[in-house]
């Protein structure tokens, strides 16, 4: 496979904005950085990935920067999509998931935030029974057959009040 260089025009981004980290996760709004042309509006969504832990393998989030995205079948995941080139890491993907304890290091994306139990989590990952598009659905039909762009960066928190849950095991003091 042959991808795409990081600066090569007409590729679509992904943006992902984190605004929070900490024992219970690493939290951030997904959005693409351009809308297209007679495109649908583009709904919030969010992610949690684990706490920042200096990048190391299956218990941090991956370091700020713009990475390939590709879609990808993983043996374990099914249908997903595979972020190449993270410095110190491989198989890093985004996939349905709520709670950052269900992730080695990939990104998880939600229609909302919330808890399940005392755990902070992102909601509506996947489809529900009903049929309403979860937040990985929809990220699969903005992703182009061929590369896309992921651009993780830090912004301030936006305004919003999250529950009050427990850390993460080995989180405890």
């Amino acid at each position: 496979m042959t991808l795409a260089p990081l600066d090569a025009p007409g590729v679509p981004v992904l943006e992902l904005r984190r605004f929070m980290t900490g024992p219970m996760g690493t939290f951030g709004e997904i959005t693409p950085a351009a809308q297209a042309a007679g495109a649908r509006r583009w709904r919030p969504m969010y992610s949690i990935e684990l706490p920042w832990r200096e990048n190391r393998r299956w218990i941090s989030c991956i370091p700020v920067g713009t990475y390939r995205i590709t879609l990808w079948t993983s043996p374990s995941k099914g249908r997903c999509i595979k972020v190449h080139a993270v410095p110190g890491r491989k198989h890093i993907l985004i996939h349905a998931g709520n709670r950052a304890r269900e992730t080695t290091g990939c990104i998880l994306p939600g229609n909302r935030l919330g808890a399940i139990g005392t755990h902070w989590a992102v909601l509506a990952s996947g489809s529900d029974s009903s049929g309403n598009d979860g937040a990985f659905d929809r990220l699969m039909d903005w992703m182009p057959d061929a590369d896309a762009l992921l651009r993780i960066s830090v912004s301030p928190m936006p305004a919003m009040t999250l529950p009050d849950a427990d850390p993460l095991p080995g989180d405890l003091a």
